[in-house]
Parts: C-alpha cells; structure tokens; sequence
C-alpha cells in the first residue's frame, strides 16, 4: 500500500465511483438495499458482491489491544512517524511484525515489532497475532437511540416509506436503545 499524499488509488476506487454514480438515482430505506444497488451498478459485467450480515464482522480493535502493544518504534529503538510513511507492508508470515518505508531509497526498510520486547528478549504480556481467537464485532442487532426508531415508525405509520419488506430488514438490523 502507498500512502503518499494525493496518489493512494487502488482498483477498487473505479468500482466505488460505479456504484455511487448508480446510487445517485436510486432510493435507499435500509442498508439491505446497497446489497443489490452494488450488484447492479456495472450493466456490463455485473459485480460478484457478497452480501454479509453482521455474524460476518469480527472485533478487530479488540484484537489489536490484546495483541498489539507498538505501532511507532522500529526494532532498532528508532521512532518512526507515521505521517511519513510511503509504503506499509504486512506479511503473513511474520505476523507481529509490520514492513515500512519512509522513503524511496531502498535502504530505508523499517520493521515494526507490534509487540514489545524487554531488555532481555520476552514479549510482553500480549498475545501472538496468530494465538488469538477473533469475537464477533455483534452480538445482536446494533443500538440506536429510542427518538430516530420511533421516528421510523412514524414514517411507516404514514405511509412516507414502504415497510412491509423494508422495515422487516431494518428490525433484524437495528434496535432502539433504551
């Protein structure tokens, strides 16, 4: 991955411009419905997209604190600033460790331990990347406030939104807090 400022482009930038230029002209009631506005935006060769539900998102901020305790100093004790990366490369096979470049000359390769060692070379108290068993990031439908769930019943009350299939999706999707 590039990050240098202006030029981070990936192939999947053209994809998102087809979908959101689709979008412009379509409805949308619940999230459920990107599902097929992504599957139908290139009329050509149509998108294989996956649809996922939230049994299919993991915690990775949990994962992280567990196992991950240094983003910022490289293994020879120098600090590395991370506005100033070019190129930031993961390996599967070193997984606490984390590939950078600060520059372009190819000398500059930087290797970021995620976990800290002490003096005398233990880890510390986190976990290997690879040990870890990953959390679902939802245990049940996500929270919103009691004023905007009532609110979209109101509209469906009305008539203003169509409901019968629409708020179906958005109830096994959503729940108001209380």
């Amino acid at each position: 991955m590039y990050l240098e400022t202006g030029h981070t482009q990936n192939q999947n930038d053209s994809v998102h411009a087809v979908i959101e230029r689709f979008a412009k002209n379509q409805t949308v009631y619940v999230p459920s419905q990107w599902f097929q506005i992504a599957k139908s935006a290139c009329l050509k060769s149509p998108y294989k997209v996956k649809e996922m539900g939230m049994s299919d998102f993991y915690d990775l901020d949990k994962l992280c604190r567990e196992t991950s305790d240094n983003f910022n100093v490289d293994i020879n004790g120098v600090k590395v600033n991370f506005t100033e990366i070019r190129m930031l490369k993961v390996d599967y096979t070193l997984p606490d460790m984390i590939i950078v470049r600060t520059s372009w000359a190819a000398k500059d390769i930087k290797m970021i331990e995620t976990i800290r060692r002490s003096r005398r070379g233990k880890a510390s108290v986190k976990k290997s990347a690879g040990s870890c068993n990953l959390q679902k990031l939802y245990s049940g439908p996500v929270q919103i406030r009691e004023r905007v769930y009532r609110d979209i019943q109101d509209l469906c009350k009305k008539n203003l939104i169509p409901c019968k299939k629409l708020i179906t999706s958005f109830s096994e999707t959503f729940r108001s807090t209380v």
